[in-house]
Formats: C-alpha cells, sequence, structure tokens
C-alpha cells in the first residue's frame, strides 16, 4: 500500500483487504485477466495446477498462467492461458498488452474457458474420484 502511494498509483490500484471466499466469484467475473504466476522455486510448483487457475476458468476469463508442464497439458486441450516462460516484470506487461490488443486471442481464450468448465468441474471429477475410491476399497 506504501508504495502504490509512493508511485502514486492510487487511482489504478484498489486493496479490499479480506474478501469472503463465496463474493471472490462476482470479483473474478469481472477481471479481464487471471493471474497464476509462480516462481521455479522447485517441482511441487512445476507440476501443480492452482485452484484458482480453475477459478478464473470457470467464470470465463482469460489468464496468464506459467509456462510449466501442468499448465501445458492442459493447454493443449483447451487453451485457458496466455503461458509465459519468465516471470519478469516485462514478461508480464507484454502479455497482458497482447491480451489487450489481440482481441481475437482474448476472446478464443474465453471461449475455451467456457468450453473447458463444461468438462472440468467437481461435478464430473466426483464421479472419476468416487471410482478411484470404489476400487480401491474393493481391493482392501
Amino acid at each position: 500500500q506504501e508504495l502504490t502511494k509512493k508511485l502514486k498509483l492510487e487511482s489504478k490500484v484498489k486493496f479490499w483487504g479480506y474478501i469472503h471466499p463465496e463474493e471472490l466469484k462476482n470479483f473474478t467475473a469481472n477481471a479481464f485477466v487471471g493471474i497464476t504466476l509462480f516462481t521455479n522455486d522447485g517441482l511441487s510448483n512445476q507440476h501443480s495446477l492452482a485452484n484458482r487457475f480453475f477459478d478464473y476458468m470457470h467464470q470465463g476469463v482469460p489468464q496468464l498462467a506459467m509456462n510449466y508442464p501442468e499448465y501445458q497439458n492442459f493447454n493443449t486441450e483447451f487453451e485457458v492461458a496466455y503461458l509465459l516462460d519468465t516471470i519478469k516484470v516485462e514478461s508480464i506487461v507484454e502479455a497482458i498488452n497482447t491480451l489487450k490488443s489481440n482481441t481475437q486471442l482474448y476472446t478464443q481464450l474465453h471461449e475455451n474457458a467456457l468450453k473447458a468448465r463444461e468438462i472440468h468441474n467437481f461435478q464430473a471429477d466426483e464421479k472419476v474420484l468416487l471410482k478411484v475410491y470404489e476400487k480401491l476399497f474393493k481391493k482392501a
């Protein structure tokens, strides 16, 4: 917050404080872009998919994500994110500006997110998970 004041960005940056999880859907739905960026601190970050990745997808919000294996795999099936090789400020700014200026790409990412959410959702995943548990407990 101090840096925002120092840089005189109060008109561009707003700090909301704690937001109840149910209210986050409204914030997400109104976002221009979602940001799912992690530093390459280890295999955990490289081989995971963040919950917010799916939050953005379910709201149809195009996003920036790291060019890590699981995001690559997901994007191969449904291109919902603009993948970044680096977390440098210049790369992030360039990606956001690309999404702002390339309306065709932005629209495609948005439409793909809406399609992906029909397949990648709890209702569908629940069935798969229940089958795994069923097999697991039959063997016990």
